[in-house]
């Protein structure tokens, strides 16, 4: 049964769409791994069923591991198929360093990827769906044999006779044989967690160094603990997927930032006291600015795409695998996923500029202001990092070291008052005060 299963478990797999010949409809490929990951889980139930009336149940604990290596493998397999569809839209590079479809651009697929996030809620409801039937058949067959309203077991032969029940008496006998006692009682204190009697608990006392040693004590969370793991890790694949498509354009635009020009120049010497202006926010940030700021019509969709089909029929096994502790609000959240990761990717570049000019630090503040405007529109939350940057390089070179250190001392403060966790946001790291200082030149 188990070479059968996993046989068919590759080739559920690999029939999967072939991501080499992708073309983008994310709709197809999401509803092909639904379809598949169904009947994985459907085959999986039914090697499990088998194996339990081929021996009474009694190879239960190897059944158990088999299924869930397989379906661990299968998991990981649709995991691999992921990765060849981002090298297909062009978000990953093969091997080889080139990008196997040089001429598509990701921010293409954008509309198309959300399709995907269908699988992030079914893939693991599937899975936890067989977790709560194979729970349901190893409490069936915990407590349906007389073993669970013995009194314990006192002997071998007692426990194959109460874990085979009557029906199958005659193939339980002529297995004893090649069972020897430490199966035995494996298969007992595996199955005591299922069963609603706890009569058997004197018997998995008596063997409790052999439960040290066996390491297969059944989960009080997952039957299938592995394929939990499999099913999340995918779960957060597709998401990450999605995440860089929706990124993708933040990312093009602020590519290389630190290394433009407009940091180091300089302010033109002439004979005549001009007027100076403010800075305005550079293209690059407001490109990215007014990308981000047409997102949430787009991620509405979202609404339509992982319905409620999907999301409200949650089992009450679905905890194991998903995120169902999750606001319903799907469009809300993803963007302030990506609005918060487009902070960050923006705050990376600012830490790696590696000198400023007077007109360079206004530059950076009007572009940082700008975006964390933004940003802050879209979650609701001041961006402190963009803003601790901010206000280092809007700060006038002459007022700089008494800036800084105000700075330490309201540091202090908070650090030593009673509820210096409260109100972080009331003090800028005094390491960003340094950074932009030797960015700028200043002497602290």
């Amino acid at each position: 049964e188990s070479i059968k299963f996993r046989e068919e478990i590759v080739s559920l797999a690999t029939s999967t769409v072939d991501a080499d010949d992708f073309d983008g409809d994310f709709l197809a490929f999401s509803a092909a791994i639904e379809k598949t990951c169904k009947s994985a889980s459907k085959s999986a139930m039914k090697s499990f069923v088998s194996c339990k009336e081929y021996s009474s149940g009694l190879e239960t604990v190897a059944a158990v591991k088999s299924i869930d290596d397989s379906l661990t493998r299968f998991v990981k397999a649709l995991e691999g198929r992921l990765k060849a569809v981002r090298i297909a839209i062009g978000l990953d590079k093969n091997i080889g360093g080139a990008s196997s479809s040089s001429n598509k651009n990701p921010e293409d697929f954008i509309d198309a990827s959300l399709s995907l996030l269908r699988a992030t809620k079914s893939v693991p409801q599937t899975f936890a769906d067989l977790d709560a039937r194979a729970s349901a058949t190893l409490k069936q067959i915990a407590n349906e044999s007389s073993f669970a309203n013995s009194g314990g077991a006192t002997s071998d032969v007692d426990l194959l006779r109460a874990i085979g029940g009557k029906k199958h008496m005659d193939i339980v006998f002529s297995t004893q044989s090649r069972l020897d006692a430490g199966r035995s009682r494996t298969l007992a204190i595996y199955l005591e967690p299922y069963a609603e009697s706890t009569s058997a608990s004197a018997f998995s006392r008596n063997n409790s160094k052999n439960n040290d040693k066996s390491g297969i004590l059944a989960s009080a969370h997952s039957v299938f603990p592995r394929t939990a793991d499999a099913a999340v890790q995918f779960r957060d694949a597709c998401e990450r997927l999605v995440r860089d498509c929706l990124l993708h354009r933040v990312r093009r635009e602020l590519e290389n930032i630190e290394n433009e020009q407009i940091w180091t120049k300089m302010a033109a010497q002439t004979a005549h006291d001009l007027p100076t202006f403010s800075a305005y926010p550079q293209e690059k940030a407001t490109n990215s600015g007014e990308y981000l700021l047409s997102l949430p019509t787009r991620l509405e969709a979202l609404v339509n795409v992982v319905g409620d089909d999907v999301g409200s029929a949650a089992s009450a096994s679905a905890g194991i695998f998903g995120n169902d502790d999750e606001d319903e609000d799907l469009a809300s959240i993803w963007m302030e996923r990506v609005a918060e990761a487009s902070a960050t990717i923006f705050l990376e570049r600012v830490k790696s500029i590696r000198r400023l000019s007077e007109p360079g630090a206004a530059q950076l503040a009007a572009d940082l202001e700008y975006f964390s405007n933004v940003v802050t529109a879209l979650t609701s939350r001041p961006q402190r990092g963009l803003l601790a940057y901010m206000q280092c390089a809007s700060v006038d070179a002459d007022d700089y070291a008494r800036f800084a250190r105000e700075t330490v001392e309201q540091q202090q403060q908070q650090q030593s008052a009673e509820n210096a966790d409260s109100s972080p946001e009331a003090f800028i790291d005094h390491r960003i005060v340094k950074q932009v200082a030797a960015m700028r030149g200043i002497a602290l």
